[in-house]
């Protein structure tokens, strides 16, 4: 089932995944021993590509792979099949794949997509990387939010919504405590005026996706039933990240 982030505020996430291609992996050696980072979906020209240079100029060549999503996303967009060469390492399988490069010292694993996200943290716990470990928070907007709240940061009021029915019940609640509240709001020269939207503004967005896909700013109940309703249907950028514990 899909699971839709009601917020009141809006966060961007920002990802490339326009072209297929695959960085160059020319070795670099710095006292003779190589070392290498692992890129994953290194889709973007400009991205990728000064990636790349500034890596290769600190003496580290590029390990380019693609995660399984990505590989089949292109194949389904336009036929566009990754070589096998090029697929990330299946899970458990991550120490075998390494082996390919045991000539290298591999020193990171980074993604350059949402869709890479969790790949990346799964290569990085097997091969013993620098990194946050396995941490959905960092890839989920609601787990996100509510880390944030348990470490004692002030947060957005927020609510993960698996039908309608209780959707509309947690609008009817915020906006209860919204009229409870003072109306009048400090505007741009510090006077207090009317607050716009009687209370009864809202943010829908997906729990996952990029670049602002999915996401809208809504006045009133009847367009949040219709954003929410929108978000239950197609899946939003590249897959369906409405689901709470997505891993591509």
């Amino acid at each position: 089932m899909k699971l839709i982030y009601l917020v009141f505020t809006l966060a961007i996430t920002i990802t490339s995944a326009n072209s297929f291609s695959i960085a160059n992996v020319n070795q670099i050696t710095i006292d003779n021993k190589p070392r290498a980072i692992i890129l994953l979906d290194p889709f973007a020209d400009y991205l990728s590509r000064n990636f790349e240079r500034i890596c290769k100029e600190r003496g580290y060549e590029i390990i380019g792979i693609v995660s399984p999503y990505m590989c089949g996303y292109l194949a389904s967009r336009d036929g566009n099949k990754v070589p096998d060469r090029f697929h990330a390492p299946r899970p458990g399988n991550e120490t075998t794949w390494a082996e390919e490069f045991s000539g290298t010292e591999i020193c990171a694993v980074l993604s350059e997509s949402d869709s890479g996200l969790a790949v990346a943290e799964r290569i990085q716990v097997a091969l013993n990387l620098p990194g946050n470990g396995e941490c959905p928070q960092l890839r989920n907007k609601y787990l996100m939010n509510e880390a944030c709240k348990e470490a004692g940061l002030e947060t957005v009021k927020q609510f993960l919504a698996k039908d309608w029915d209780s959707a509309s019940e947690f609008l009817k609640v915020l906006w209860a405590d919204d009229a409870g509240n003072d109306k009048e709001v400090p505007d741009e020269k510090g006077k207090l005026a009317p607050r716009e939207g009687k209370g009864q503004g809202c943010i829908v967005k997906p729990v996952r996706g990029v670049a602002s896909d999915g996401v809208y700013f809504c006045e009133g109940e009847e367009q949040v039933k219709q954003a929410f309703t929108l978000l239950l249907g197609p899946s939003v950028s590249l897959g369906a990240y409405n689901k709470l514990n997505h891993s591509p």
